[in-house]
């Protein structure tokens, strides 16, 4: 289109060979054009560490339908539509610069841009959004359009005319005829009262809750009765997720914990501890396993913004979770080894206190980290995550050998049940986790892995052992 200066960004290297070299002759080889500076990176960081203002910021139909059949992206977290994205979008663009973002035209997904930009709108204090904002569509795809200064009658002009000339239709804009669920949310006062009565969830997503293609609210994903009919392919992978989740739960159940009260209830009555303190002790398993799930894998998700791809992340905090724990696990078997019962439980109590009180910081402290070191090279980001996770992971390593290793001299026979039910915890746990975090967001998540802990030291607390 004219345009002297291109700054086009790509995360995927395949596709940069598909568009160079395997069509290059069907796309006029595009990224080897003079006027083109190619980055092969992710989107949200690279403008994180830019310097420039552009005229215009563009997102083509980014992520959009990528597995049609099912749905898979809806779990997914996506950072580059997100609240804290399009303050960071805005803040790239020069006085009339313009951020332009291509979708098809779901309703809901291109609704969700617009409650991203209002509310992004007012947290900047600018309370008539609706100047900002203008949105056309082509048949199947919308184009959304948004200003870090108000839209002038010239502006809107022009883009009026351009429309009518290429069979644009109007989607919403300033005394125009505007689609009517557009107009009622730009125009909501208060937004909160909007997003109650509107039947599906398109309230903004933010870096806490970046799940953009999730539109199923929380009370609704809970109910096994709800949505059952959906056939929105973006909901397929909700509905198998909620359903996984109670299949777990009653797996559980009728395989593991029914089994084991039902078969060995005697064994149970007959231990050196009474029922009451091995039930309680059989919970600490539960709740040790579910609690590291939900930190770990919170973790992973956090730390996709640091890496902007997610395979990074997953390499990079698995390795540390994984070899940090292991080695606290290590470490508070060998200072345990030859002391007393009470030495064993004070060092068990010890570590699930601090456990809380770094989830705690970690909870609130590791956001602003990882927005601040966002720009730093690739090798210094796995050192400093590496750094940012040893310590919690080394004590996350140690609940589970401890309790083991002071079952091993007042009931051996329990171990195995404890094993077994922090296994099934496990898994619970995961899914857990991913549910959690979609609804409720990550910090809520992490605190709820906190709170297992909270109730595993509780299991602790005047037990006879």
């Amino acid at each position: 289109m004219g345009s002297k200066d291109i700054t086009a960004i790509e995360v995927n290297p395949l596709i940069v060979e598909n568009v160079n070299v395997d069509f290059g002759n069907f796309s006029g080889y595009l990224y080897e054009r003079p006027e083109v500076k190619l980055f092969i990176d992710e989107g949200r960081s690279f403008i994180k560490r830019s310097v420039e203002k552009y005229d215009v910021i563009q997102a083509s139909a980014v992520f959009e339908n990528i597995a049609p059949s099912a749905g898979a992206f809806t779990l997914s977290e996506n950072m580059i539509y997100t609240k804290e994205a399009f303050s960071d979008y805005l803040d790239h663009l020069t006085d009339n610069g313009i951020l332009s973002i291509s979708r098809f035209i779901f309703a809901r997904t291109t609704l969700r841009l617009a409650s991203i930009a209002v509310s992004t709108l007012y947290d900047r204090g600018i309370r008539n959004p609706w100047d900002y904002i203008l949105i056309y569509r082509e048949r199947g795809v919308a184009n959304f359009m948004m200003k870090s200064n108000p839209f002038t009658d010239e502006e809107r002009a022009v883009i009026k005319r351009e429309a009518d000339e290429k069979g644009f239709d109007l989607v919403f804009a300033v005394g125009g005829k505007s689609v009517g669920i557009f107009k009622e949310l730009i125009y909501a006062d208060p937004l909160d009262a909007f997003y109650e009565q509107f039947k599906y969830d398109v309230s903004p997503t933010t870096d806490n809750k970046p799940f953009f293609y999730n539109m199923i609210k929380p009370k609704d994903f809970f109910n096994v009765f709800t949505f059952t009919n959906e056939k929105q392919f973006n909901d397929r992978w909700i509905i198998l997720l909620r359903n996984l989740l109670y299949v777990v739960i009653a797996l559980n159940l009728l395989f593991v914990i029914l089994p084991l009260f039902i078969f060995k209830a005697g064994q149970l009555r007959d231990m050196n501890l009474s029922v009451f303190n091995s039930l309680r002790i059989l919970f600490y398993f539960v709740m040790l396993g579910v609690g590291f799930m939900q930190v770990e894998i919170i973790l992973l998700r956090r730390f996709t913004l640091l890496f902007g791809k997610p395979i990074y992340s997953l390499a990079v905090i698995l390795f540390a979770i994984l070899t940090f724990s292991g080695l606290g696990s290590y470490i508070s078997g060998r200072l345990s080894e030859r002391e007393p019962v009470s030495y064993k439980k004070k060092l068990l109590l010890t570590v699930l206190v601090a456990i809380i009180v770094v989830l705690i910081i970690y909870t609130f402290l590791l956001p602003p980290v990882i927005l601040r070191f966002i720009t730093l090279p690739i090798s210094l980001k796995i050192i400093l995550s590496i750094l940012l996770l040893a310590p919690l992971s080394l004590l996350m390593g140690c609940p589970l050998p401890v309790g083991v290793s002071i079952l091993d001299i007042k009931e051996k026979r329990i171990i195995p049940w404890g094993w077994g039910l922090n296994g099934s915890a496990s898994v619970l746990g995961s899914i857990l986790a991913v549910a959690f975090s979609m609804n409720f967001g990550f910090t809520s998540t992490t605190l709820f892995g906190g709170l297992c802990y909270f109730f595993a030291m509780l299991c602790w607390l005047r037990q006879e052992v």
